[in-house]
Order: C-alpha cells, then sequence, then structure tokens
C-alpha cells in the first residue's frame, strides 16, 4: 500500500472510532483538537453527508464490511432525521438527539446530500439510492435555480421560499462555492444518467464557471442575482480545486477547459508554496488536501515536473503541521505554525471528505502510473 493509503486507512480508521453517537445515533456533531467530545452539539447536515461519501467512497476503494457499516450508519440517520418528509430537501441541523433544529433549506447542503447519495449508489447499486438522488437533482433544478439568469440561490426557508443567506454568502445572492458543490455531484451522476436535463444542468454550470466566475487566473467568490461582482477576497483553495473538479466536468461534457484550469492551477500554486496560506497567514488542512489533488490533475495535463514536486512539498507541509499523533488532521496551524486550537476536528464543517478524497485518488493514481510514483515521499 503507498503512504497515501496508509494514511487514508489511518483518518477512516479515527472516525470508526471516535465519532459514532451510539446514544442518539449518527455521528457527534463536535469533537475538539484534544478529542473531547462535545455530547450536546447539534449534528449537520453537510458534516453526515460527507461522512456518507467518505465510507461509500472508501468501500468502493477497500470493501471492508466496517466501511459498509459506517457508509449505512450515515445514510440512514440523514434519512430518518434530516430528510424533510413534508417538503423534501435536507435540513440544516438537528440537536444531538435527531429532533429538526434549523429547517431552513441551504443549497450548498442539499449539493453534498446528492454527492454522498452518489457515492453511496455507487458502491451498494441499490436503485432506490439512485432515485433519491434523482429526487434531490429535481428539488435543486425546481427550488434553487433561479429562473430568470443562469444559476442557483443560497438559502430557502423549510417550505422553500427564499430567504436571506448567512451561511455560504452573507449579503449576496449567488456564490462561488455553491455553484462549485453543485457542479460537483453533477458530474458524477451525469455518469450514471445520461438524461437530456442533467446534461443540460451540467452544462450550464460549466457556463457559469467559464463565464462568469473565473477572472483571469483566479475565481471570483460572491455575486448578485444577474452575476454582478466586485473584485475582493480570493480563495486559493478554492481556485485550485476548481480546476480539477471543472476539468472533470468538461471531460465527461466532452468540452476542453485545460487552458483556463491550468492557469488556475499554476497561478494559486505559484502564490502559496511551499503551502496554501489563507490571507491572513494560516495554513488549513483542506486547502493542502485540495491543492495536491489541483496539482495531480494540472500535472496530467501538462506532464510538467513542476506539479509533482509541489505534491512533495504539500505532503511535508501535511506531515510535519497537520498530522495528528492519535488521528485525523488537524484544522491548521497559524503563521507561527502554531496549532489552531478552537477549530474542531470534527465538526459541521470538519469532515472526511477532502484529504480522504486525495489521499484515495492519489493512492489510485500511483498503482496506475507506477513509474511516476512519488516513493521519495
Amino acid at each position: 500500500m503507498t503512504v497515501w493509503g496508509i494514511e487514508a486507512e489511518r483518518i477512516l480508521d479515527y472516525w470508526i472510532q471516535y465519532t459514532k453517537d451510539e446514544k442518539y445515533g449518527g455521528f457527534y456533531g463536535r469533537i475538539d483538537i484534544y478529542n473531547q467530545i462535545d455530547p450536546f452539539a447539534p449534528k449537520g447536515s453537510v458534516l453526515h453527508s460527507r461522512i456518507l461519501w467518505a465510507f461509500s467512497a472508501a468501500y468502493n476503494w477497500k470493501p471492508k464490511e466496517e466501511y459498509k457499516n459506517m457508509a449505512e450508519r450515515a445514510y440512514t440517520y440523514l434519512k430518518s432525521h434530516f430528510w424533510d418528509p413534508v417538503h423534501g430537501g435536507v435540513f440544516w441541523t438537528v440537536t444531538r438527539s435527531g429532533i429538526p433544529l434549523d429547517t431552513h433549506k441551504q443549497t450548498y447542503a442539499q449539493g453534498f446530500y446528492l454527492y454522498g447519495l452518489i457515492e453511496y449508489y455507487k458502491a451498494f447499486k441499490d436503485s432506490k439510492v439512485l432515485e433519491e438522488a434523482l429526487e434531490v437533482f429535481h428539488l435543486l433544478e425546481s427550488k434553487c435555480k433561479d429562473p430568470l439568469n443562469p444559476g442557483y440561490f443560497e438559502a430557502f426557508d423549510r417550505a422553500w421560499n427564499r430567504i436571506e443567506d448567512h451561511i455560504i454568502s452573507p449579503g449576496r445572492d449567488k456564490s462561488m462555492n455553491t455553484h462549485l458543490h453543485v457542479l460537483e455531484p453533477y458530474t458524477e451522476l451525469f455518469q450514471l444518467e445520461k438524461g437530456a436535463e442533467i446534461k443540460q444542468a451540467l452544462e450550464d454550470l460549466f457556463s457559469i464557471f467559464r463565464d462568469k466566475i473565473i477572472w483571469k487566473d483566479t475565481l471570483q467568490l460572491f455575486f448578485d442575482k444577474d452575476w454582478a461582482w466586485s473584485e475582493g477576497s480570493y480563495s486559493l483553495g478554492h481556485d485550485i480545486e476548481t480546476s480539477w473538479l471543472l476539468r472533470k466536468a468538461g471531460k465527461v461534457l466532452g468540452k476542453d477547459i485545460d487552458i483556463a484550469c491550468n492557469s488556475l492551477a499554476y497561478a494559486s500554486m505559484g502564490k502559496g508554496i511551499p503551502a496554501l496560506r489563507e490571507e491572513n497567514g494560516e495554513v488549513h488542512w483542506w486547502v493542502q488536501a485540495e491543492a495536491m489533488l489541483g496539482c495531480l490533475f494540472a500535472y496530467e495535463s501538462t506532464e510538467d515536473q513542476y506539479f509533482l514536486d509541489q505534491i512533495i512539498m504539500l505532503w511535508k507541509c501535511i506531515e510535519n503541521a497537520l498530522i495528528c499523533e492519535n488521528g485525523e488532521w488537524y484544522w491548521g496551524v497559524d503563521s507561527s505554525g502554531n496549532k489552531l486550537e478552537k477549530h474542531d476536528k470534527v465538526g459541521p464543517w470538519k469532515c472526511p471528505y477532502h484529504h480522504v478524497r486525495t489521499l484515495l485518488i492519489l493512492d489510485n493514481w500511483a498503482f496506475r502510473y507506477p513509474q511516476k510514483l512519488l516513493l521519495k515521499v
């Protein structure tokens, strides 16, 4: 097994050992940096959807019974506690005991629920799960889509009336982030169900990124409903993540986006090495993970050794700063290298998704191209 596979198993084992809520079901909503469980923390739909995705993907990688059990646990809890039986869609949060808490519908959360369902279907081939995935797709298209302009609005109340967003893009109508995480599951769904409606929706999202979100060699983040924006903050993590997710969407659609994606990758890594830092100098776990994948896909496109070298540098940063000896990765470190103690190991945004996905893909890639395997890592 490669170093990537070994680390993936170590992370997955942590989630199996520490995160299951045996009293109330599902998974704990928060575990701090010292592995202390907050038993009263609300449970998030994004967290549970990402766990569903991660252990379904892990089962597709290595069909272990414990991975199947974790995926089934996440799927069952999402269906029984997060899914709205009246209006459809998943709630944002439930209480520790599974009672609906924040019942608003976030487009971002529906996208991740769809992503998890698709991977779960790929793992276990249950036709009803594919039907449920298609139901979520149709909800996104009928409830979240802007009827007048391209794209999707951000937030809705329980009955799907549009409300102001306070989660992803406060004060704005649309965001790069939400559109990226609708593009992501649509790319996977189209490979399973090549219907005209899914293809058109994916093509529309592809065009939105190409024509409205990418600006020179970076991404604009927040938009009004007609896609007006003003220059401001940047997100290197999303730049490099988009560089490979958009490339993948283009490939399944038969559309070439390599030049734009390579520009995003070169620009992101040029600004960030030896680690991709936030504007305040912090190094965050998910950004380094996505950067490794972005470099992998950029290497496959360009065959530029530069990108393999960057993977090595990023991995050294992760080993030195982010991997915790008792499991999982820390959220990050500050500009002086100190651990970000206020950030969780497990939480609404800290999930086995970015890094597990990167490690599984790198492990598979290593066996596809053994002569280019980064054994010196």
